[in-house]
This record gives structure tokens, sequence and C-alpha cells, in this order.
């Protein structure tokens, strides 16, 4: 599980239904309130990134299972950060049709830098369900040209297209 420094959030608002497109997710953040489109940034990763955090999710689910407990990895197929309201949300599209409308609570996992990048990070976010197994959400994001990411505010889309927003009081420190 994360560490000590974890923050723990609970689901805050309903789920809107929408695509997976990036321009209708958007324009459902827009709804829950306005999301400035001219701080959208969609968080490209390269193929050392993703090789860097697939071997990172195999780690922590290995020291995780080690531990007693068993998570479900989800893959993760592409992030956007943008502003809504004066708040960074953190959109993250997964190759799952996971309900995250079932999510209970968000846990964080420290930050961890990827060695030989300047921006690159990743942090672990844990989705509790009340049900024995936890849901493991990797996400890898670049620290660089954004202010006051403490990594509260979540939406979580799906392969069918639906939409999940989460808050988690108190959040990180800025990143």
């Amino acid at each position: 599980m994360p560490s000590s420094n974890q923050k723990q959030g609970k689901r805050d608002g309903g789920n809107a239904t929408g695509t997976s497109s990036s321009r209708v997710v958007e324009q459902s953040l827009a709804q829950q309130p306005a999301v400035d489109l001219d701080t959208a940034q969609v968080d490209v990763a390269d193929a050392a990134e993703v090789a860097w955090m697939q071997s990172m999710v195999q780690q922590e689910v290995a020291k995780l299972k080690g531990m007693g407990q068993k998570v479900l990895p989800l893959k993760v197929k592409n992030t956007l950060a943008s502003r809504s309201s004066g708040k960074l949300v953190h959109r993250v599209e997964v190759a799952s049709n996971f309900d995250f409308g079932k999510v209970q609570s968000l846990l964080l996992s420290d930050v961890h830098s990827m060695p030989d990048s300047k921006d690159a990070k990743l942090v672990f976010v844990v989705c509790l369900t009340g049900g024995p197994l936890p849901v493991l959400v990797p996400y890898l994001f670049h620290s660089s040209g954004v202010q006051d990411n403490d990594l509260k505010e979540w939406l979580f889309v799906t392969n069918n297209g639906k939409t999940f927003r989460h808050s988690i009081k108190g959040g990180l420190a800025p990143v």
C-alpha cells in the first residue's frame, strides 16, 4: 500500500457519460465547471517513460504481494491535465470498463521521479471500493510548466466512455 505520506480522499460528485475522446471529456468537465482549454496539457510519454512506468507497476504489485496484499493494476491509455475553476484536474483514460463509481476513497503513493529525467514523475492512485481487491492506477506526468500540482482532483475515463470525478482532501505538497 502507499507509504505513510499517502493522502486519502472520498468520492466527490457524480459521474457523467461521454465518449473517450478528449474533446468530449473536456466538454464534460466544462459542465462540472468550465475547463480552461488554453491550459490543457496532454502528457505525452515516450517509449522509455512507458517502459519505466510498466516496470514500476510490476515492482509495486510484487512488493504489495510480498506484504500479503493483492491489487488489480489497470493499464492507462493516456492522461491530460487541465485547469477547471482554478483547480488542476488530472484526467486518466484507462483500458478498462472498471466502474469508478464504486470507489469510496483514493490513496496516493509517494511521487517517484524517473531516473535520468528532469520532470517525468509517477504516482500510484489506489482506488478503494470496500471490496477485497484495491485497484492500482499508475499516473505518469511531467512536472515542468505545471504550478500547484497537488494531485487532488481526478477524472477517470473508462473504455465504455463513462467519466467519474473524484477529489482527494489534503492532497500532496505541490510537485
